[in-house]
């Protein structure tokens, strides 16, 4: 026991570390420390990796949840581009079809309203109006007049407003207007999807 206590003491306050040199124990009390190092040190190499385990997975997932809100940040970027991209598209292509419908609207060549005569014709039907009055083109008046003059109580007149091949019918509960304008606004709800 006087062995233990003749070392170096280490420390201040109410616990001292006694300390002799090795060579001076005995050798069950050395067997008893090379065994109590070697486990600490064993205990402290596995609390080490498990904390150090632990402290990496923990960043990790960190890592990850900054790296998942930038892919979200990303994609939603990406998806907000491309759908810019197709409204752009989109209305390129309902302008390309609104010119090409209008152009060929316009350059349909006049057949002195025989065409817009079996349009009234068909429209007129859909009407069923007793008295109505059919407005035309100064250039198809006198065609339209010999079609529709089977037509009972129709009354045919020129509007110098119309052009070549477009009416307007007017009767008591209800209008029909068969104007290229109205045309283009039909092509551009249908091209929209409004109706």
């Amino acid at each position: 026991m006087s062995r233990v206590l003749t070392g170096t003491v280490v420390g201040s306050g109410h616990h001292r570390l006694v300390s002799v040199p090795r060579e001076q124990h005995d050798p069950v009390v050395r067997d008893l420390l090379d065994r109590a190092t070697a486990e600490a040190y064993e205990r402290g190499l596995r609390e080490g990796h498990e904390r150090g385990a632990a402290a990496g997975a923990a960043r990790s997932i960190e890592r990850l949840d900054e790296l998942s809100a930038a892919i979200v940040t990303a994609v939603e970027s990406a998806a907000r581009a491309v759908r810019a991209s197709c409204d752009d598209t989109v209305e390129a292509a309902f302008e390309l079809a609104t010119a090409m419908a209008a152009g060929i609207l316009d350059h349909e060549p006049h057949d002195g309203g025989a065409a817009v005569a079996a349009r009234i014709r068909e429209t007129l039907g859909l009407l069923e109006d007793a008295t109505p009055v059919v407005q035309v083109s100064v250039e198809d008046r006198d065609l339209v007049a010999a079609a529709l003059a089977d037509v009972r109580a129709v009354t045919v007149t020129a509007d110098p407003g119309l052009a070549p091949g477009e009416a307007r019918i007017r009767g008591g509960w209800a209008d029909a207007d068969l104007t290229r304008e109205t045309a283009f606004s039909s092509i551009r709800r249908a091209l929209h999807g409004d109706g």
